[in-house]
């Protein structure tokens, strides 16, 4: 990618997007929490000539979204596994109660997860750029932002924090 240059910046119409892509999170791509999760990222100029970077989850890779669907599914199959093992195996109602209790908070998180997934499968590529622009976190790490979008300081001072 060229070197985005202040007079470039200003040339843009206000909120255009600059640019746009996936990355990771770890340190061959950005790393934030080093979670080796999938991100996607948006470059938007302000509505003066400042600009941000926005990174939210992207839950699929460019293999595709059966990889995280079926590691979902084995996920959500060992703990039902367990959750059933732990049934047989415990000796009073009480016990029986708190480990339901905690299996199914695991269930609901799974099922959060391929609802989260199923979502964003069907959103095409404008509705996934909005959304990452309205509502993703905000990159504040200089050598982050300059990693996407390699920049001048000039252009780097006119970043939105």
């Amino acid at each position: 990618m060229k070197i985005l240059t202040l007079e470039t910046l200003k040339q843009m119409p206000p909120h255009s997007i600059i640019a746009h892509g996936e990355t990771i999170d770890n340190p061959d791509g950005i790393n934030i929490d080093n979670s080796n999760h999938n991100l996607y990222w948006v470059a938007k100029r302000g509505e003066i000539h400042d600009w941000a970077i926005y990174v939210c989850p992207y839950p699929w890779t460019q293999k595709g979204p059966e990889i995280n669907a079926t590691e979902l599914a084995n996920d959500m199959n060992h703990k039902l596994r367990v959750w059933a093992h732990f049934m047989e195996s415990a000796n009073d109602i009480i016990h029986k109660l708190d480990v339901c209790a905690h299996y199914t908070e695991l269930v609901y998180d799974i099922f959060w997860k391929l609802e989260v997934l199923a979502y964003y499968i069907q959103l095409d590529q404008q509705d996934i750029i909005k959304s990452c622009s309205e509502h993703g976190t905000k990159l504040q790490n200089v050598q982050n932002i300059q990693k996407l979008i390699p920049c001048n300081d000039e252009t780097l001072n006119m970043y939105r924090h």
